[in-house]
């Protein structure tokens, strides 16, 4: 024997080295299949829940991105855009480029989504155009502004782009209807039509 196993003595047996294991109360046979079964929906519903926030918030950063995009787009166009044409060819042309800035952000045409332009003259109200484009894909001039001129900018004029979304927040055992939007101001940098 080494010195060292000497110096430790004799080795004692554990008061339960009989060769059974302990087991569990016959009462408690199923508890963690019973505490897994309660636990699995709530779970799922934090995942789910997680998974369709993230899409939602992930919408909201798309047609944010898109909106202003489009605005900045509008305050560089001169209005009418090219000889021959008009202030509605000029919304047109914004309304075509936040649409396309948008990607697989909003589908007109196959859900919910809406784009309105609007170019603003707070110091001339015949100059001032809206027009929008809704679930139907088409766009159209509405009967009254689709979007409220903001007053943020003073006597200057701006354009304006609104876009919004529904989206559908689901966690299983619910379903929430969102309406995500987002909305862009810029103060337009060329002469005025």
């Amino acid at each position: 024997m080494s010195p060292r196993a000497e110096s430790h003595g004799p080795a004692v047996a554990c008061p339960r080295d009989d060769g059974h294991r302990p087991t569990a109360p016959a009462g408690d046979a199923g508890a963690s299949a019973v505490e897994f079964a309660l636990l699995l929906p709530i779970f799922l519903m934090l995942v789910f829940g997680g998974i369709y926030g993230g899409i939602a918030i992930d919408h909201k950063i798309g047609i944010t991105q898109a909106a202003r995009e489009g605005a900045r787009f509008g305050s560089t166009l001169p209005i009418p855009p090219q000889p021959g044409q008009t202030e509605a060819d000029w919304l047109g042309q914004v309304l075509t480029a936040t649409e396309s800035a948008a990607y697989n952000d909003i589908t007109p045409g196959a859900d919910s989504s809406t784009i309105c332009v609007a170019f603003v003259d707070p110091t001339n109200a015949t100059n001032t155009q809206f027009v929008t484009m809704s679930s139907s894909g088409a766009p159209a001039t509405p009967a009254s502004p689709c979007l409220t001129p903001s007053t943020s900018l003073g006597a200057t004029q701006f354009v304006q782009v609104d876009i919004g979304r529904d989206v559908v927040f689901d966690i299983g055992i619910a379903r929430w209807p969102l309406r995500v939007t987002s909305s862009a101001v810029v103060q337009y940098e060329r002469p005025g039509p």
